[in-house]
């Protein structure tokens, strides 16, 4: 996407199957590779 703000360019990617950055963490946290707490401090 060309010439796209921030919002768009990331709303783009979630409509491809791209997780943000929380989505990620709290994935990562339900399989047992982080804690809670920490996804939290993070996002």
């Amino acid at each position: 996407m060309q010439g796209g703000n921030s919002i768009q360019i990331a709303d783009q990617a979630q409509s491809e199957g791209f997780d943000n950055l929380r989505q990620s963490a709290l994935l990562k946290a339900g399989a047992g590779l982080t804690s809670l707490k920490e996804a939290n401090r993070l996002t």
